[in-house]
């Protein structure tokens, strides 16, 4: 007889905790939840052919038995968590992971001339050697039943992270979203039957639009009127390398991009932005966006350049900005800081 027990998508949890060396699959009760209000379920990256023989010897033309091959050793699997943003270690931990810093910093700079640390190697970098801050083991843990098999994933790291508000969607709160990924069969999939995270959440209390400093805020560099704003952080990683683990060595690669959104009101102070936009030839060295909140999190880009200035007709005229960090070789690319 089929079961009556249905579940919502709502309740599934997802757990992280931080890692001391590759390969490292250890739960323990250490593991913090991320609050959560959409949890993307993990690709499972299996390697599949369904392709049959182009010559058989008995003219089939069907798919045979001995035609299927799949294996799991090299695989890749990425999953897209994003919830309410709150300023405990655990929601610090995907852009700690990005921006290469331990996981004891409060004042978090992606630092001007960024060059990741290597992130693992299958073979020469055993357990207990990785910076605790680079790999992270997450489970994305089914609701409770009795025979709960929960997704377990080690030697995570985070590829993209953003935080973003808006005044006018559920009271200015800040949000989240972070994409961790992860390969090859010291990171593979493995069912979990006791999860017991040490807390619900570090840290419930909630950032929103209202703890922010109107006086000293920036946008472009202007004084402006805030009504929206997104920065985002992404950092591909690339997998390479065969042997008996699947993929023997994981890296950053490609660029490491600061990009900024705001929208702001249309006003003397603003208006100039379109101008300024279509007459840039360098960037500007000063605050592409500098945001203090009284929730002890403040955010700031320095040096951009603007990649976008255009017109948003609403109820009054507001100006859609976005911008890219630029590096100087001195100031931090973007800091968020949780020290305040």
């Amino acid at each position: 007889m089929a079961s009556n027990v249905a579940f919502s998508p709502k309740e599934w949890t997802v757990l992280i905790k931080n890692t001391t060396g590759w390969g490292e699959t250890s739960i323990g009760t250490s593991m913090y939840q991320l609050d959560v209000d959409s949890v993307s379920m993990p690709s499972l990256g299996i390697n599949q052919s369904l392709d049959i023989r182009t010559t058989k010897g008995d003219g089939s033309r069907t798919f045979q038995d001995e035609d299927f091959f799949q294996d799991d050793t090299f695989k890749i699997r990425e999953m897209t968590f994003s919830g309410n943003f709150h300023t405990d270690a655990a929601h610090k931990y995907a852009f700690l992971n990005i921006a290469d810093q331990a996981t004891s910093v409060d004042n978090v700079p992606l630092a001007a001339g960024h060059s990741p640390t290597p992130l693992g190697n299958g073979v020469s970098i055993s357990a207990g050697t990785m910076a605790s801050h680079h790999l992270f083991n997450i489970i994305v843990a089914s609701p409770g039943v009795s025979s709960a098999k929960n997704m377990s994933f080690n030697n995570c790291v985070c590829t993209n992270f953003s935080i973003s508000a808006d005044i006018g969607t559920d009271g200015g709160r800040y949000k989240y979203s972070a994409t961790f990924s992860t390969a090859g069969k010291f990171q593979s999939l493995a069912d979990t039957t006791a999860v017991a995270p040490s807390a619900s959440y570090l840290n419930t209390t909630n950032v929103t639009m209202g703890g922010i400093n109107a006086s000293t805020l920036k946008v472009a560099d202007i004084n402006a009127t805030l009504n929206s704003f997104n920065v985002t952080v992404d950092n591909p990683v690339v997998y390479t390398g065969a042997g008996s683990l699947g993929y023997e060595t994981l890296n950053r690669a490609q660029e490491c991009s600061v990009i900024f959104d705001a929208q702001v009101k249309y006003d003397d102070l603003t208006s100039g932005l379109i101008n300024t936009f279509d007459a840039q030839t360098a960037a500007v060295n000063g605050d592409g966006l500098k945001i203090v909140n009284s929730a002890n999190f403040d955010i700031a880009i320095n040096d951009y350049v603007l990649t976008n200035v255009s017109t948003s007709e609403g109820d009054i005229m507001m100006i859609d900005i976005s911008g890219k960090s630029v590096d100087d070789g001195a100031e931090a690319l973007l800091s968020l800081d949780w020290s305040t």
